[in-house]
């Protein structure tokens, strides 16, 4: 009985210590590099701090309005507001929110601009906040503007002849 115990107490103290060893691990980017070609983010991060929470709920509280116009007139200001943080470019989660305030005004070459740039930051293992509402992955990104130059071939095609 008391062999078990021992037993029991050492696997539990290795379970310990290879949790720790892990987090870590990954907490120092020890393994950064040896996995995934470097592309590894911490499990602790991958996502920017220039666009942090009052920025996101100032979002999704645009979002939260009634009306469309009321969502507008709020993402383009929060828009603005974004575009005069500093480092705004390296941020996911900004990268993102000019995605949508320019989605919403039919911009589409910002719109395929800043798609662009939130593709490289994923990319790298630099994501948008999981926390904002109405997140989209980049292949429905990428869905939407091939949906928008359809339209725009078939409107042109439809006009020449």
């Amino acid at each position: 009985m008391a062999k078990k115990r021992i037993v029991g107490i050492i696997i539990a103290i290795f379970v310990v210590l290879g949790v720790g060893l892990t987090i870590w691990a990954f907490q120092s980017d020890s393994l950064k590099g040896k996995l995934a070609g470097g592309k590894v983010s911490s499990i602790f991060g991958g996502q920017g701090v220039v666009c942090a929470d009052k920025i996101i709920a100032d979002y999704n509280d645009a979002l939260a309005k009634d009306t469309y116009d009321e969502q507008d007139v709020l993402l383009k200001t929060l828009l603005t507001k974004v575009e005069s943080t500093p480092n705004y470019e390296s941020d996911a989660t900004c990268q993102f929110i000019r995605y949508k305030a320019y989605q919403r005004q039919g911009a589409i070459s910002k719109v395929k601009d800043v798609a662009s740039k939130l593709e490289l930051l994923v990319e790298d293992g630099k994501y948008p906040s999981l926390n904002l509402d109405n997140i989209e992955s980049m292949s429905r990104i990428k869905e939407f503007i091939g949906r928008y130059e359809e339209s725009e071939a078939a409107k042109q095609a439809g006009g020449a002849g």
